[in-house]
């Protein structure tokens, strides 16, 4: 699919720059920021922000989004659960993965001095619909995620909690071979 900025009112070498783009980012992350900037016309703006990918906030609240589609997930494990074991199971790790976020997203607006507004939080679901592939699921996009923010000093509580929710995720693995 290639974007429609060939008509906008842009420099050659911001051309050549978007062509190059769009081979790394997808068209819709070039499509918003060039239709966030088409009126000011100063592409380069638009440039610089995609190279620069997104803010710490966004990468937070990105992982905020799938934590709440995975504990919206276990609930429906909980409710379907055929064994006492794997309601309990889910129960307990409901009850961790909402703690968990609450801890993640209070420690970003701690470090970030921003708050989460009412309509932010849209949860992202996984396609996993067997316990074991999606506490798998889980456990990589949390080390994905702890990878995205090492660098940030600000960040190390947040690993913290991050170790814990990966140490979590490999005991309830454990506990799930338990019929």
């Amino acid at each position: 699919m290639k974007l429609d900025y060939m008509n906008k009112n842009i420099s050659v070498e911001d051309k050549k720059l978007l062509e190059e783009l769009e081979q790394k980012y997808s068209p819709d992350e070039l499509a918003a920021v060039i239709k966030e900037l088409s009126d000011s016309s100063n592409l380069s703006t638009a440039v610089v922000a995609i190279e620069e990918g997104p803010s710490l906030a966004e990468v937070i609240l990105d992982f905020l989004k799938k934590l709440e589609g995975y504990r919206i997930r276990l609930r429906e494990y909980h409710w379907n659960a055929e064994t006492m074991s794997m309601h309990t199971l889910t129960d307990n790790l409901m009850s961790d993965l909402l703690s968990i976020e609450d801890e993640i997203a209070e420690d970003m607006q701690g470090i970030l001095g921003i708050r989460i507004t009412p309509g932010q939080l849209i949860p992202v679901f996984t396609l996993s619909t067997e316990l074991e592939p999606t506490l798998k699921e889980l456990i990589k996009e949390t080390l994905t995620f702890k990878a995205s923010i090492e660098d940030e000093e600000q960040c190390s509580g947040m690993i913290s909690i991050l170790d814990d929710l990966v140490h979590k995720l490999n005991k309830a693995l454990y506990l799930e071979t338990f019929k």
